[in-house]
């Protein structure tokens, strides 16, 4: 953890805050569970097996830290060597901003089902949109409430985005119109394939999996709850 402070983040322990200890911490929680998900990809790319892909347009994941911390059974460990560097592990796991990639129901189902597939050891993906902004943040100022963007991904040490990779996306869609004998012109909208409608967008950035039984880090599967087509743009319609 001190390297990332002193290399990743280019900071000393002289000017470290709690954000900083929390950014430090999880990329080194993250370089372990990235040794082995790599040893995961290259067992299952060896066995051909078949994979699972599970799609949703939620996943509501929680906060990665604290179960990271757990799933490689060094919780005790964080708390005492942040504890020597004069943190609190409750303060720095606060840190983090939950992922907004779902809210409610359908977001807590998706995710309890890529949790279960990690800890029973299936290969399967998960694939779903990457909110940019959330839902949204409620704030109260004066009284009332008042909804703000939530800008979750200001830092998300969770994510490997694959610039190198690209991904066509295609639009198959029309607009016909019609004149009936008596009345206005109605517009009748059908599906029809197009020859120039595939555009290029970047491939969504992966993550790897969280959570697994106790001592089974090393077999995880690798869920990865990533927007596509286009993760830069896609915002999650406002509900009342």
């Amino acid at each position: 953890m001190v390297r990332h402070v002193e290399t990743t983040l280019a900071r000393s322990l002289y000017n470290c805050d709690e954000s900083a200890v929390y950014s430090a911490c999880a990329l080194a929680f993250r370089d372990r569970l990235i040794l082995e998900w790599n040893r995961t990809q290259q067992r299952q790319t060896f066995a051909d097996s078949k994979r699972v892909y599970y799609l949703s347009l939620e996943f509501l994941m929680g906060r990665a830290l604290d179960n990271a911390m757990l799933n490689v059974g060094q919780k005790d460990l964080a708390k005492s060597g942040l504890a020597d560097l004069g943190f609190r592990i409750e303060d720095v796991i606060q840190q983090e901003h939950d992922a907004a990639l779902g809210n409610g129901g359908l977001g807590r189902l998706a995710a309890c089902f890529l949790d279960s597939l990690a800890s029973l050891n299936y290969p399967a993906w998960g694939y779903g949109l990457r909110y940019r902004y959330g839902i949204f943040k409620q704030e109260i100022i004066d009284g009332y409430q008042v909804e703000v963007p939530d800008y979750w991904l200001d830092f998300n040490p969770w994510e490997f985005p694959r610039h190198d990779v690209t991904v066509d996306v295609s639009a198959f869609s029309s607009a016909d119109t019609q004149q009936l004998a008596q009345g206005p012109t109605l517009a009748n909208t059908r599906a029809r394939a197009r020859s120039n409608s595939t555009a290029a967008f970047p491939s969504p950035p992966m993550t790897p999996a969280r959570r697994c039984a106790p001592g089974r880090a090393a077999r995880q599967s690798e869920p990865s709850p990533t927007t596509c087509p286009s993760p830069a743009t896609t915002r999650r319609p406002r509900t009342t």
